[in-house]
């Protein structure tokens, strides 16, 4: 068992942006505000990206974490849509997590444990997440697999062969994919409330977690380098 610290990527309140230690940085992307399922402010990355430094990245190394994300997705594209992409670049020695949705609608994850070997993406997705329609998304690591499920039913378990490598802090893209090669593909749609938490106190050896029914309440206790609420 590990100690749970959360930190929130998005919370429904832009005007409360300084919970990530430091603005976040908004390029071609918008606010749109009351829009998210729960009356806040949702994140509309279409055609941009958002950026949020951090130390998110330096917790997907040594730990068992969870990934919780709300999106309404109104089209899907053939490059994929990039809901989040924490790491900076694939080639440099650092571990990635990337979230996005595929051409057919099924949720994939993407996963380099040592910024040169990556998870087969084929492999790594499933479900379907329609557009139109807010779906809760869930990625967990536990061990070395990788669990993803939408609106409450797993729909991937994927074990990962290799270690997962400590690396240092990087910044967290919302809603585009900054790697060299790959183009900024924009989520198209809209992001909702986003919370990453550091061990397994959410969901632990169980199933999966149940859709919110309100936006994520302030951490009890915060991922280092980020504030309460």
């Amino acid at each position: 068992y590990q100690s749970s610290e959360s930190a929130f990527l998005l919370r429904g309140n832009r005007a409360d942006e300084s919970a990530f230690g430091a603005p976040i940085t908004l390029a071609g992307a918008a606010w749109a505000a009351g829009a998210d399922p729960f009356g806040g402010d949702a994140l509309d990355p279409t055609g941009g990206v958002a950026t949020i430094p951090g130390n998110v990245r330096s917790a997907l190394s040594n730990t068992e974490w969870t990934l919780e994300v709300l999106c309404k997705p109104t089209s899907t594209s053939a490059n994929g849509n990039y809901i989040v992409d924490i790491g900076v670049s694939p080639f440099a020695g650092y571990v990635n997590v990337g979230v996005s949705l595929l051409s057919t609608g099924a949720l994939a994850v993407l996963a380099s444990l040592d910024g040169q070997s990556w998870v087969n993406v084929s492999s790594c997705s499933g479900g379907s997440v329609p557009n139109g329609f807010w779906s809760y998304l869930e990625v967990t690591r536990r061990g070395n697999t990788l669990i993803a499920a939408v609106n409450a039913v797993d729909v991937i378990s994927y074990a990962v062969s290799g270690t997962f490598t400590p690396l240092s802090p990087g910044n967290i893209r919302l809603g585009g994919n900054p790697f060299s090669g790959h183009g900024n593909r924009s989520f198209l749609g809209l992001l909702g409330p986003m919370r990453f938490t550091q061990g397994l106190a959410l969901r632990g050896t169980g199933g999966p977690l149940p859709v919110p029914t309100a936006t994520f309440p302030a951490p009890a206790t915060p991922l280092k380098g980020y504030r309460a609420a």
